[in-house]
C-alpha cells in the first residue's frame, strides 16, 4: 500500500523507556503505539496535546488487534 505498514517498524523518536517498535506483533504492553494510547500527563501520550482521558473503547481495540498479530 502507499502507506505502508507500523507493524514490526521500529520507533524513531521515545522518551519513553524501553520501547522499540511501533507495533510489536502478538504484545500490546511492548508495543509504541499502546503505551502512548495509554499515558497521560507527558509529551509520550498520544494525541500529545488536548487530551486528559485514556479512551477505553479505543485501547481495548487496539490491545486486541495487536494480541492477535502473529509473532515474527
Amino acid at each position: 500500500g502507499v502507506f505502508g505498514s507500523i507493524v514490526g517498524q521500529r520507533i524513531t523518536y521515545w522518551r519513553g523507556g524501553n520501547i522499540t517498535l511501533r507495533v510489536d506483533p502478538g504484545s500490546p504492553d511492548t508495543s509504541g503505539i499502546f503505551v502512548r494510547m495509554n499515558a497521560r500527563g507527558s509529551m509520550d501520550q498520544m494525541p500529545p496535546v488536548a487530551t486528559e482521558l485514556k479512551d477505553p473503547t479505543g485501547l481495548d481495540l487496539v490491545r486486541q488487534w495487536i494480541a492477535a498479530l502473529p509473532k515474527n
